[in-house]
């Protein structure tokens, strides 16, 4: 290692994988997927090949890539612009992408990119704008948030709960199966950027 380039080490340790054009997005003990387009996964397999999967079906719209889905495969969401149609969610199984449409929610899902998380206790929270969503087993529930704090994004699950980023502080959005109400976590002079750090927790 050299003092003018302490990182060189680091480099040696790099290496070009055959067929993978794009970033690591979810990884396994024998595989990831990485991403091949804005729509699109591909598979590093064990046995070194690459394999790229559909793109994820979507058209005029807001198509954002979400990381792990309940099932741990990768996991999509596309807004539509034309509001008569429902935003799709999508989870790549099997090396087909599963979809769900979320249709008849209140208040009504605006237009724009989501943020959407899997908590460990079974929940789905989907933040669209200004409003927050929360599936349960009983179907969709919505919260008009307030604008004061100004962005809301992005969230990251916790156990029953996700953790809301604003413009200056950290909000906590919990749900007692027939509210969905919020708790400010922490206050700070900087927009927060939420990170879901596993088993160390949200960062």
């Amino acid at each position: 290692r050299s003092t003018l380039f302490p990182y060189t080490t680091l480099f040696r340790s790099i290496v070009a994988l055959p067929g993978v054009v794009g970033g690591a997005s979810i990884s396994s003990e024998s595989d990831f997927y990485f991403r091949v387009a804005r729509d699109q996964y591909g598979q590093y397999q064990p046995d070194g090949t690459a394999v790229v999967h559909p793109p994820f079906p979507a058209d005029d719209g807001f198509t954002t890539a979400h990381g792990p889905g309940p099932r741990g495969m990768p996991w999509m969401s596309h807004n539509p612009k034309d509001r008569s149609k429902p935003l799709v969610l999508g989870e790549l199984v099997d090396g087909a992408w599963d979809l769900e449409l979320v249709t008849g929610v209140k208040p009504r899902l605006p237009s724009g990119s989501a943020d959407v998380v899997a908590t460990t206790g079974g929940n789905v929270w989907l933040l669209v704008g200004q409003v927050l969503y929360i599936k349960d087993a009983s179907g969709w529930h919505g919260k008009k948030l307030s604008a004061k704090p100004g962005p809301l994004r992005p969230i990251a699950a916790e156990a029953n709960s996700v953790l809301i980023s604003t413009e200056h502080a950290v909000l906590r959005a919990s749900f007692d199966g027939k509210r969905i109400t919020t708790t400010p976590v922490a206050s700070l002079d900087f927009y927060p950027e939420l990170f879901d750090a596993g088993a160390a927790g949200v960062v």
